[in-house]
């Protein structure tokens, strides 16, 4: 695969396979079918998980060339409320999970990995999109619908905090979240079963974070998206290499799938500069943790309010909530070696 290496999708999949080839001296195309990056976000936070295995993920991206040029703050406590709205505070030595902005702002995830990119010589057409069969990587987002999300971004005078309530009521076999940092403030609910219920669930979440906190809204904008998860035979379609959601390269469990998208990037990429196998290299990183979240994920849903209350007092209660996590995350496997990927 020699020549031009072409991308379809500007997502962090695919921002980051480019940015892997370009340092690495290949000439790379992304094709993205939007005006620009982000554009699917609404500067809303999300999270870059850190607990699925030892190694930090920031160290992890750097170690790969990647730079943290975009908002990237790193949360170790927080308070989680059960389903009887029972809060119980978090607190880990370690960083559980940096928080991130997604959109096309000056500092999101998006933009500072388009700006990399640029910087890498890695060559743009917006507006524009070609083929799967005619490109080399494919990062084209999710391909179906296993969980949906509904939102808000505002401003708030609350203090920088993450707060999560875990409860059918709220968010049918799933969760919602508040995250707060600098006075802006994103809310939403999580939902992997009764789709219809989406704008009711985000009003009753809203009323009920706004009742918990007193919490003040300003400025609020409404969004929604959507995942896709899969743990695929192959990640190789008629010789294209599928990265991200593409693949369905997502968190079964939680849906915190950036880590993920960004891995499967830097595989797709070192699998076209070394000649090595995708799927082999896929499999051994992420396969363990795909498999796993998908077992973890059809123990939360059937086992309801149990397993809710179960997860929020093993990990409020324990001073170490990063290595329960990982418990989640590594169980019936082994513990995934720290090491270059």
């Amino acid at each position: 695969m020699n020549g031009l290496t072409r991308i379809l999708g500007a997502g962090p999949a695919g921002l980051t396979a480019a940015i892997v080839l370009a340092q690495n001296g290949r000439r790379v195309a992304i094709y993205e079918r939007r005006p620009g990056v982000g554009l699917r976000f609404n500067e809303d936070y999300q999270g870059l998980e850190n607990w699925s295995v030892e190694q930090d993920a920031l160290s992890e991206l750097e170690e790969e060339g990647l730079k943290i040029n975009f908002f990237c703050k790193p949360f170790s406590s927080g308070r989680i409320y059960n389903p009887a709205l029972v809060p119980l505070e978090v607190c880990s030595p370690r960083t559980l999970f940096y928080m991130v902005k997604r959109g096309r702002g000056a500092d999101t995830l998006d933009t500072g990995l388009q700006r990399q990119a640029l910087d890498a010589g890695v060559e743009f057409y917006y507006n524009q999109t070609i083929s799967p069969r005619e490109a080399d990587i494919v990062a084209t987002g999710p391909r179906g619908v296993n969980a949906l999300a509904a939102g808000i971004t505002f401003e708030t005078d609350l203090r920088d905090c993450a707060y999560g309530i875990v409860g059918d009521h709220l968010a049918p076999k799933g969760y919602t979240y508040l995250l707060v940092a600098d006075g802006k403030a994103t809310l939403a609910t999580v939902l992997f079963s009764s789709f219809s219920k989406a704008s009711l669930c985000l009003e009753r979440a809203i009323h009920t974070y706004g009742r918990l906190l007193g919490l003040t809204i300003t400025n609020p904008r409404r969004w929604g998206g959507y995942g896709n998860f899969d743990v695929p035979q192959t990640a190789i379609m008629d010789g294209r290499l599928l990265v991200g959601e593409a693949a369905g390269f997502q968190d079964f469990l939680f849906g915190f799938g950036i880590r993920l998208a960004m891995l499967s990037g830097i595989l797709a990429a070192k699998s076209i500069l070394y000649s090595e196998n995708y799927d082999i290299l896929w499999k051994r990183r992420l396969l363990p943790l795909l498999k796993v979240s998908r077992v973890n994920r059809l123990l939360y849903t059937r086992l309801g309010n149990i397993a809710y209350n179960f997860l929020w007092l093993l990990v409020c209660k324990s001073h170490r909530p990063d290595r329960i996590m990982r418990l989640l995350y590594t169980w019936g496997n082994h513990e995934i070696p720290n090491h270059r990927l």
